[in-house]
């Protein structure tokens, strides 16, 4: 996880101050680096906190520039075919300097543009600033696993940022709620893109990228559609299906697992994350870390079948066993979540990342969200 934030075509009075107070407002999200790069001819500001997961070296600082300086990048999430992709690239004649995700995903947007948007595989959201043409493309991967928020800024100009309490440094922020996402939020229990909390806020909805023009209207396009088969139902075997459902697994597994820091699984003993640690250690036949939290008094508390599942299985697990209030954590929560949501398991999933971080920096899961 790392953070993004910027500006374009704003006015003097976002300057690199104003983006270092948006960056400080996110330390969680990249505690590794932090980098500001800006335009020459001050129509881009761009800002990011780096989490180092592939190349923890100098190679990886962002913002990035391509190898002919065209394109800079503000990259947050991982691409996972990116080894794929990188022969592809030099066999069209790119070259690269480093191993990261984040270069591959430059030479791709040079070579194909957004086109190249449908051929990645990861969780992402980025600012990548055409330095030639002027313009500033915001893009989200296909299930919104990574956040990208935006909005307009009083006297011209747009504003980004990986969270909301970024945007909320802004001089002039109009920090109105809005009644329809109040709405929507008692309705179904979150707020879903474009809308946000806030009435003059928006997320880059998932599967989508922005583009935005120094003298023309912004234009959202969708990149990714969901294809599913016209046929109803599957005639093989159901153990054949069962098999291809494995190889899918574990495909998924292996370019997860591609990693250069320490590297764990959340597991509760259930079917989702038992199911990831057993291929990871039975298939894969890799070493695992694995970690798990229960409460106090609580009957149905999940740490005891996940002590039985890591013994099963033979990973290195860590428990902890917890009374937390949770009046202090309601107060503390708003500080993490960008924006109000019904899903009470953020609870456990917060204390559960907590609690692994002091061991791993990445850890798989059988959950999506950023």
């Amino acid at each position: 996880m790392c953070g993004i934030a910027g500006f374009f075509n704003a006015s003097r009075s976002y300057d690199r101050n104003a983006l270092l107070r948006m960056l400080g407002t996110m330390p969680h999200r990249g505690p590794d680096d932090e980098g500001v790069w800006a335009d020459p001819q001050g129509r881009c500001l761009l800002g990011h906190r780096r989490l180092s997961i592939i190349d923890t070296s100098a190679a990886g600082h962002q913002p990035m520039a391509g190898a002919d300086g065209r394109w800079v990048i503000s990259f947050n999430g991982e691409l996972y075919n990116y080894l794929d992709l990188r022969p592809r690239l030099e066999a069209e004649g790119l070259r690269f300097r480093g191993r990261t995700d984040t270069e591959v995903l430059l030479a791709a947007l040079a070579h194909w543009g957004t086109a190249g948007l449908a051929k990645l595989d990861g969780m992402f959201a980025f600012a990548a600033y055409d330095t030639q043409s002027g313009e500033l493309l915001l893009a989200r991967d296909p299930f919104g696993e990574k956040p990208l928020y935006y909005c307009a800024l009083p006297g011209g100009g747009l504003a980004f940022a990986s969270e909301l309490q970024a945007l909320e440094t802004l001089p002039g922020f109009d920090g109105e709620a809005s009644l329809d996402a109040i709405a929507e939020l008692l309705m179904f229990q979150y707020i879903g893109a474009p809308r946000t909390i806030y009435r003059g806020v928006q997320k880059v909805p998932p599967g989508h990228w922005l583009r935005i023009r120094p003298d023309a209207a912004p234009e959202l396009r969708r990149y990714f559609e969901f294809d599913a088969t016209a046929e109803p139902q599957d005639a093989r075997p159901l153990q054949v299906l069962a098999d291809e459902a494995e190889e899918l697994l574990l495909r998924s597994l292996r370019r997860r697992l591609i990693a250069d820091v320490p590297l764990g699984a959340f597991l509760s003993g259930g079917v989702d994350s038992s199911t990831v640690c057993a291929l990871v250690r039975h298939r894969l036949k890799q070493p695992l870390s694995t970690f798990s939290i229960g409460f106090q008094g609580e009957a149905d508390s999940e740490h005891g079948a996940a002590q039985r599942i890591a013994t099963h299985l033979g990973t290195v697990h860590h428990e902890q066993v917890l009374n937390p209030s949770v009046g202090e954590f309601l107060l503390g929560i708003g500080g993490v979540l960008d924006e109000p949501n019904a899903d009470s398991s953020c609870l456990p999933t917060y204390l559960l990342a907590k609690f692994a971080r002091q061991h791993v920096t990445v850890a798989l899961s059988g959950d999506g969200g950023d």
